[in-house]
């Protein structure tokens, strides 16, 4: 970093107004928020929302606080109850987003220790069979496999969450996993022996009413030899829609059967799922 940056961040700190202003700012960016939640898009969107609103809630003192943190609190009770599967897959079925989500749960609990908060007991259990699950989806080398929309980088490494979660205190359950392990509720089979590691899609595209990161991938599968990885999905490089989107979200960007070139579900317009 350089000095000019240093210095320049010293005299922002040490500025009588910055302070002040900003917060003002960001109580009206909670004021909106709470007023804006994103109930037409649920999912992913609308826990983030909350979580927001719970950190918001904790950092101000007050009436209106209170009530932002247990608006975030109640939907992140009724929401964890709708998006984690009970074999601990989040219902959007991409371990990326999986990732981002159990990095948003670690968070919450985060804050409630550090301030010295009680929160329910059912964030622990829940984090504890997302791990599980999370581990199941990722590569003897660590990565996740590219399932609906999944890609590298973008979300936590099962490594820095496992980490994250034992500085918190948190541990998956002790299990053995077999040779054949079926995750019944997400719809996925992984297969271990000595040096091979598979990992099959024989899951539904998502949520009925939101399969927006889903992608024709029916009975695809990413398999690992001797710990490296040998056939994958394509993954994904761009959210904007057009034939690109279409492309990547297509089977044929998948390691499964494409029969008379039509995908094995409809997707279109970028976030989009027909029959």
């Amino acid at each position: 970093m350089s000095l000019r940056i240093v210095n320049w961040i010293k005299w922002f700190i040490q500025n009588n107004n910055w302070k002040d202003e900003w917060l003002e700012s960001l109580v009206v960016q909670v004021r909106f928020l709470e007023q804006s939640l994103e109930y037409h898009l649920l999912g992913n969107h609308l826990f983030s929302n909350a979580k927001a609103l719970i950190f918001a809630g904790i950092y101000f003192q007050g009436d209106e606080p209170d009530k932002w943190y247990q608006s975030g609190m109640d939907i992140i009770e009724g929401e964890l109850s709708e998006q984690v599967l009970s074999d601990g897959g989040n219902f959007e079925l991409s371990p990326m987003y999986h990732s981002i989500f159990l990095e948003d749960l670690l968070d919450i609990v985060n804050i409630h220790q550090a301030c010295k908060r009680d929160f329910p007991d059912s964030l622990i259990s829940k984090i504890a069979k997302m791990m599980e699950w999370l581990e199941c989806m990722c590569h003897p080398n660590g990565e996740i496999a590219f399932f609906n929309d999944s890609v590298l980088d973008v979300a936590p490494t099962l490594v820095e969450l496992s980490n994250y979660a034992k500085r918190l205190n948190i541990f998956p359950n002790d299990c053995t996993r077999g040779q054949i392990t079926h995750l019944q509720d997400s719809g996925y089979i992984r297969v271990d022996t000595k040096n091979l590691a598979v990992i099959a899609d024989i899951a539904k595209i998502g949520p009925d009413y939101l399969p927006g990161h889903g992608h024709a991938d029916t009975l695809s599968f990413e398999m690992s030899l001797f710990k490296k990885k040998i056939i994958v999905n394509s993954g994904i490089s761009t959210y904007e829609p057009g034939s690109e989107r279409d492309r990547q979200r297509g089977t044929r960007c998948h390691s499964t059967v494409l029969v008379d070139y039509v995908n094995s579900s409809e997707v279109w317009g970028g976030f989009r799922v027909a029959r």
